[in-house]
């Protein structure tokens, strides 16, 4: 096994050239002033903003393809960002975890009635919209948009990216124009917590008559949702989309909690990791979103920042990394995907504590599972599940066990086949690059023959992602144990869900579907505890996935700017609290 010497000397050896380039390419760090702010400066204001004209510019790795979450193709991670400007949920969840209203006047209450468990385990939740909440065409937000966004949003010839919450609403009832009332088909444990992606309301005034043409292709590819003619009820207005570069907000006066303190939020696109870190040195930019800086990105700028009062770095633990394997026989896939032994032996032929070393800069460790180490949880979720610590020799010997030898140095099976493997990931961050490439060293290493293919961002190429036929290494918010659901048969991209899905590999398992769903609807804490836990060792067991490390999302913040801090790790977007941030 790699020691941790070299671990870190292997993580070095990925670190130069990127600190080369980003020095060629960020202008001379200017002279050294007051010590830099702790991240907790930069959480709240001390003294007054600065009067005039105010502007904020962060920069995103990548466009988004709608405005409305819910329609969008583009991660929650980057996308929740912008569209925390444009739209506002019934609730938001704060640093530590807690839900605060932010559309809604109040969280529906078993104390206060407005939440009904019935005795078959239906329930009903009862929501008032704030009185002063308008769209950004002035026309007041009310109890019909919400039960038009349910109709969209279960809607089976819409593209829509995630049916849940809505898949478990049985229908909304208006009790009058600012109040409503959700019927749910099943407990649901957060039927209170309505937050981004989460029944969004939709301009039924602007949308309704399109929707009701009947042609599902008109209302999804209408200019409304890429264009400054998105109507949205959050604190910022679209006023300029460039594509694949640049959008441009203007605060809404009417915004239900106060007009924003900035007056225009600037999202940059950029992808290339040497000119994120040079844009954010050279003050190009005021801070970066999301997954945008990247790990490494984040050490050097970290660096170069040490002792000059130019910014501070906010680290959030927010995601696992993660592979998934196809599994769908439709898909062109390896057969040997299909087989338990083969999973094990990939998972176990690699050294995820090196990888991790390298790929988040020694910032995070290796994860067995999709559960935060800070989670109270963790300890009994380690002694639970099956762990696989790298051993290449246990690899090679379940390999042998599904029929495949190694003759030389490569494996082959009975008919002399070499093992082949594509590994794809999305290429848009280095990290991702890099832990794609130390994976293939890994799996070369042992005798496995790799090939490597990029993800696409975009509605069009959602059958591409969905079809590839080895493993795909993505990243996912830790959000237990809603985030689990993610592996549900029903979440498997096919022609029929217009190829949108987070089970991308298609596992399944009737077990772990039984599990999860009791640990996502039973109201009772202890089993809803007792079913996660089984449902994670049935998903190690078989390898549904499997998890490579944990990531911290770095954001660096510029000096002088206020408001930008930790988020909840569940809820995507640095941006939840935008209408407070505030330059002094």
């Amino acid at each position: 096994m790699m020691t941790m010497t070299a671990r870190r000397s292997r993580a070095r050896l990925v670190l130069i050239p990127t600190i080369t380039a980003v020095l060629l390419l960020a202008c001379a760090p200017s002279t050294p002033a007051a010590r830099p702010s702790a991240p907790s400066d930069v959480v709240a204001p001390t003294t007054p903003a600065q009067t005039g004209p105010t502007r904020v510019t962060f920069g995103i790795n990548t466009d988004l393809t709608n405005l409305a979450g819910k329609l969008d193709t583009v991660a929650v991670t980057t996308a929740g960002n912008v569209e925390f400007l444009a739209n506002a949920p019934l609730v938001v969840v704060d640093p530590q975890g807690r839900p605060q209203p932010r559309l809604a006047t109040q969280l529906p209450s078993r104390d206060q009635g407005t939440w009904v468990v019935n005795a078959d385990s239906t329930m009903t939740t009862t929501w008032s919209i704030r009185p002063n909440a308008v769209w950004h065409d002035g026309a007041p937000v009310t109890s019909q948009d919400f039960i038009f966004a349910l109709r969209v949003y279960t809607d089976p010839a819409m593209a829509i990216s995630d049916r849940d919450p809505e898949r478990r609403m049985d229908r909304i009832d208006a009790v009058d124009d600012r109040t409503f009332t959700i019927y749910w088909k099943q407990a649901y444990p957060w039927a209170n917590q309505l937050t981004l992606r989460q029944l969004e309301p939709l301009p039924m005034h602007v949308l309704g008559a399109l929707y009701d043409g009947g042609d599902p292709q008109a209302f999804q590819n209408a200019a409304f949702w890429t264009s400054t003619d998105y109507v949205g009820v959050g604190p910022y207005r679209v006023s300029q989309w460039t594509k694949g570069a640049e959008m441009v907000f203007r605060a809404f006066d009417n915004y239900f909690l106060g007009r924003p303190k900035i007056d225009e939020i600037v999202a940059r696109v950029g992808n290339d990791p040497n000119a994120v870190v040079a844009t954010v040195l050279s003050g190009a930019v005021d801070l970066t979103v999301g997954f945008a800086l990247g790990q490494q990105g984040a050490a050097v700028v970290k660096e170069k920042w040490q002792g000059t009062g130019e910014g501070a770095i906010v680290s959030t633990p927010t995601h696992t990394r993660y592979v998934n394997v196809q599994q769908d026989p439709t898909k062109a896939g390896l057969p040997a995907l299909r087989d338990p032994r083969v999973r094990q032996a990939l998972v176990l032929a690699l050294d995820r504590a090196a990888i991790a070393e390298v790929v988040t800069a020694g910032a995070a460790g290796p994860a067995d599972a999709m559960v935060s180490p800070i989670d109270p949880l963790f300890p009994r979720v380690q002694q639970t599940i099956t762990r696989y610590p790298f051993d290449a020799t246990r690899a090679m010997a379940l390999l042998q066990d599904a029929g495949w030898t190694k003759r030389g140095d490569t494996v082959v099976d009975s008919g002399g086949n070499a093992f082949q493997l594509d590994l794809r990931t999305t290429a848009t961050t280095a990290d991702n690059v890099t832990q794609r490439n130390l994976m293939a060293s890994s799996y070369a290493a042992l005798g496995i023959q790799t090939s490597q293919s990029d993800s696409r961002i975009g509605s069009a190429d959602q059958e591409f992602n969905a079809n590839f036929t080895g493993l795909n290494a993505i990243l996912t918010p830790i959000d237990v144990p809603k985030g689990l659901l993610s592996f549900v048969n029903d979440m498997c991209p096919r022609a029929a869900n217009f190829w949108r899905g987070s089970n991308s590999g298609c596992w399944s398992n009737p077990d772990y579907e039984r599990l999860i769903g009791t640990a996502t609807t039973s109201l009772d804490d202890g089993a809803r505890t007792d079913s996660l836990l089984q449902a994670l060792k049935v998903m190690s067991d078989d390898v549904g996935i499997f998890t490579m490390s944990y990531n911290t999302e770095n954001i660096p913040v510029r000096k002088g700017l206020f408001g930008p801090g930790p988020r909840w790790s569940a809820q995507g977007g640095t941006t939840w609290n935008i209408h407070e941030w505030t330059w002094q």
